[in-house]
């Protein structure tokens, strides 16, 4: 996925962004396991921030809390974004 949006011409963070953001856990652990950056940031947001950040939307708790320790075992930086 990350070697796909790079010859796209899109960000490298994508990769991990998007996970992060629609809750999808298993792809982060593959994407992360694969060499992504925690702190990859995308527009300015790392992808624990956006992980954080859908926690209040419907139905999206529980991942969004699996994603945040993820993160954080992967060496997300939380201070720095």
């Amino acid at each position: 996925m990350l070697l796909n949006a790079q010859l796209l011409g899109l960000p490298p963070c994508l990769g991990l962004a998007t996970p992060s953001d629609a809750g999808h856990v298993r792809c982060a652990e593959v994407l992360l396991k694969a060499g992504a950056s925690a702190d990859g940031a995308c527009d300015g947001n790392p992808p624990l921030h956006m992980a954080v950040c859908t926690a209040s939307l419907p139905g999206r708790a529980e991942s969004a809390h699996a994603l945040v320790q993820l993160l954080l075992a992967a060496g997300a930086q939380p201070t720095e974004w």
